[in-house]
């Protein structure tokens, strides 16, 4: 008998019967959530970190059926509204049923997720104004023949950033719904059984200045609906607002995520260097460039900056070295950088002529 509830203006089914039911749902493909109902009147719910058993609870303090049907439903709602999305139980053995999350067949959870570490990949790239348009690099790291063949679609891509300074805190998000045609041409629209076309979400995170961590969701039996629901799901829960609302660059929550502003190409000339004295290594005094990685880092951050218009909130970023293994305070407005462990500030400078600052 199916089981409606009503959470923020938005309906969810859980299908529920004499033999019981079962919801999975996960976060960004790190947190699970299972609620499985084994009898009239008892609710199993399991959460935790995604690969591991996590934490259960059983309860069965319900009067009758109606309110243990209830209760199942109204936990998935709100799990729903915090981000977790359909996904297939790993605990379920394919073709035994029973795995599928709740409001779910097998055309609305996506086929597979694959989740890879980037610590030794290079920092997303933010330079470019049609960078968004671009298929993140570290999906080659996850499906290398998807990353030669897909394309972002082309509303549904967001880039999102963090900061805390209480805490030196920086992080960034990327979120990016990939189309792939097979070698067919791509249209706009459509689902997936008429366009012939597959739909992933691909997600990124991490410091800002590493490589992070990547997860691939899909494809998408439900098509581009069932992408866009999670994309959307998933952008609320990072930033607190709903995608169709989205303003890029206004100020975030308290606690969450800001979607930034798209940025302008950088000048290709253009070079970072910190002012260096009483090196204990004996290095003379002066101006040191920055390596590749670093440097582009902070070019891409103050892309960023000078995109908001140079809102304060923006001007002191934080980057982890990965060359040094130290995080560095980058003030893009005073042009300064600090090294949060010793406390030692230097001075910086950004140039386009190709040559150290006089």
């Amino acid at each position: 008998l199916p089981v409606a509830c009503k959470a923020q203006n938005k309906r969810y089914t859980t299908k529920l019967n004499k033999k019981g039911s079962m919801v999975y749902l996960e976060h960004s493909g790190s947190r699970f959530w299972r609620c499985a109902k084994t009898a009239p009147r008892t609710v199993i719910t399991s959460y935790g970190k995604c690969g591991f058993t996590g934490r259960t609870i059983k309860k069965t303090d319900f009067k009758n059926r109606q309110e243990a049907d209830d209760y199942v439903s109204s936990q998935e709602a709100t799990k729903r509204n915090c981000g977790y999305i359909d996904a297939t139980d790993p605990s379920i053995p394919p073709n035994k049923g029973g795995g599928k999350s709740s409001g779910s067949s097998s055309s609305s959870s996506s086929s597979s997720k694959k989740k890879a570490s980037l610590k030794s990949h290079s920092a997303p790239d933010l330079e470019d104004q049609e960078e968004e348009m671009t298929v993140d690099s570290g999906l080659a790291e996850v499906d290398a023949a998807l990353s030669s063949r897909v394309v972002v679609h082309e509303t549904l891509h967001a880039r999102l950033a963090l900061v805390d300074h209480s805490k030196n805190s920086d992080k960034y998000y990327i979120l990016q719904v990939l189309v792939d045609g097979k070698k067919k041409k791509i249209k706009k629209g459509g689902s997936a059984s008429k366009t012939g076309l597959d739909y992933y979400l691909f997600t990124r995170w991490g410091r800002t200045g590493t490589g992070g961590q990547c997860n691939l969701e899909g494809p998408f039996v439900g098509g581009e609906n069932h992408a866009e629901k999670g994309f959307s799901n998933l952008f609320k829960s990072k930033t607190g607002v709903e995608w169709a609302k989205a303003v890029r660059g206004a100020p975030p929550k308290t606690g969450k995520y800001e979607y930034l502003e798209s940025v302008s190409k950088g000048d290709k000339d253009a070079s970072w260097y910190y002012y260096l004295t009483l090196d204990p290594f004996g290095k003379a005094d002066g101006w040191y460039e920055y390596d590749k990685n670093n440097a582009d880092e902070v070019e891409s951050l103050y892309l960023q900056y000078v995109a908001s218009k140079h809102v304060a909130r923006l001007s002191a970023r934080f980057i982890h070295s990965t060359s040094s293994g130290y995080t560095y305070k980058v003030n893009l407005g005073d042009l300064t950088q600090t090294n949060t462990n010793s406390g030692k500030a230097r001075p910086i400078k950004r140039t386009t002529t190709g040559k150290p600052p006089s």
